[in-house]
């Protein structure tokens, strides 16, 4: 067995040998094969690999890669889109589905309202009333951007 850098792993045990202890050591040792099967080590692939060249590098792809990457981190993929999720649940809003329009609309706030059926100041009420709760600015791009992408990520899991 090898582990991420490729040295070789070796799981071995002394002890006495009676056959309560034998027992004891085949229930770990069906537990540990277990845990092993479980486990998957990945390792990330050059987006080269996937997409046959940098040219050839989509969106779709850069998404799949991302989303790979943050899978394992519930915090970095959840975040500021937790408070809301938990507020949408609590308070039966749809605060994320907001977002999500908002972002399908390229963030113009006109075809976002018409998307969700809502006025245009309907709907600014409610950015602002997300931007209060997560703790976030739409107007900054890079603030913009990672909660666009939590919605993505979350919308993605969910289908």
């Amino acid at each position: 067995m090898t582990l991420l850098d490729d040295s070789p792993v070796r799981v071995s045990g002394a002890g006495r040998t009676d056959a309560g202890r034998l027992s004891e050591l085949a229930e770990a040792a069906a537990e540990l094969a277990a845990d092993l099967a479980a486990l998957t080590v990945t390792r990330p692939v050059p987006l080269r690999c996937i997409a046959g060249g940098d040219a050839a590098v989509t969106a779709d792809v850069v998404f799949a890669e991302l989303a790979g990457l943050l899978a394992g981190h519930p915090t970095f993929r959840d975040g500021a889109l937790g408070v809301l999720r938990r507020h949408d649940a609590d308070r039966g809003t749809d605060f994320v589905g907001t977002l999500a329009a908002y972002f399908d609309a390229g963030c113009d706030v006109t075809e976002a309202a018409r998307r969700l059926h809502v006025h245009r100041n309907t709907l600014r009420y409610r950015l602002q009333r997300i931007e209060q709760l997560a703790g976030t600015d739409l107007t900054v791009p890079l603030q913009r951007f990672t909660l666009e992408l939590q919605v993505r990520l979350h919308s993605a899991r969910q289908h």
